[in-house]
């Protein structure tokens, strides 16, 4: 006997959009309809793996809360309350999309995607994680970091949270060992081989001379310093006193200048500025 099989036809997916520019003129209530909706929509084409068609839907989700609404200083509309109820709707959309652009690659759009969030939302963890691991794929290791303890401050008791900050923590300690290693590769390892400076010839961290080795610093000890003041401006004259002297000797040898006395007469010696 043949087996039948039953065919489960998936729902359809709500692809109805807002025009283009709709959501200028919606009030608050008509933005987080429209922004369930196409968050669901999204929703349905992740689960079908459909990636580009679920960041479609969740990125015209977000535009929908790009444009909120003026706060003045006498909220009498309760335009704050509303926009907040705004940040709201608008964070899933924003870390769904993240997501999907997480998964194909796009670490740039990823964590562009997040901060847009967090603009609007700046405590929000999943964001501040999603961003660390996009940036840890583009070089942004510090940023990422950064990202990681904020997250871990706002909520350091969450087990996933616990869970995805060591995740990227290894990924970036793995990524920083790779560039040592190119770096390394690079330079070839020749530094020490070239015997420019041995252990002994490095500074301490923070010190400007090392300790001991061939650049060691050596104490200069003075007694009296105004004595010593003295000698460095009478060391400076006598060097002064030399340059000239060279200088004019030059000149005489070269026949350019004569050397005379006080009556006009040639004198046939070198100039001594000192006599």
């Amino acid at each position: 006997m043949p087996v039948i099989e039953e065919i489960v036809e998936e729902p359809p997916i709500d692809d109805v959009e807002p025009g283009r520019g709709d959501e200028c003129s919606m009030i608050c209530d008509q933005k987080l309809e429209w922004g369930e909706r196409l968050k669901a929509a999204g929703n349905a084409w992740f689960k079908r793996g459909d990636l580009d068609k679920a960041i479609g839907k969740y990125r015209r989700g977000t535009k929908i809360f790009e444009m909120l609404y003026a706060v003045f200083k006498d909220d009498e509309e309760g335009a704050q309350a509303a926009n907040e109820r705004c940040y709201v709707a608008a964070a899933p959309l924003y870390n769904n999309l993240a997501l999907c652009l997480y998964k194909q690659g796009k670490w740039k759009e990823c964590a562009d995607a997040c901060t847009d969030n967090l603009d609007l939302t700046p405590t929000d963890v999943k964001s501040l994680l999603r961003r660390a691991a996009a940036r840890a794929e583009i070089d942004m290791w510090e940023e990422a970091d950064d990202d990681i303890a904020k997250a871990l401050r706002l909520d350091p008791t969450a087990k996933w949270v616990k869970q995805s900050a060591e995740s990227t923590k290894k990924t970036l300690r793995e990524l920083r060992i790779k560039q040592a290693m190119k770096d390394h590769a690079v330079i070839g390892g020749k530094i020490p081989d070239m015997n420019l400076y041995d252990a002994a010839d490095v500074a301490p961290t923070g010190e400007a001379f090392p300790h001991t080795g061939r650049r060691a610093h050596s104490v200069t000890t003075v007694k009296d310093v105004k004595q010593e003041l003295d000698d460095m401006e009478e060391e400076d004259a006598e060097e002064t006193c030399k340059r000239k002297t060279d200088f004019y000797n030059g000149m005489i040898k070269s026949g350019k200048w004569r050397l005379v006395n006080a009556s006009g007469d040639e004198i046939k010696r070198e100039c001594d500025l000192n006599l």
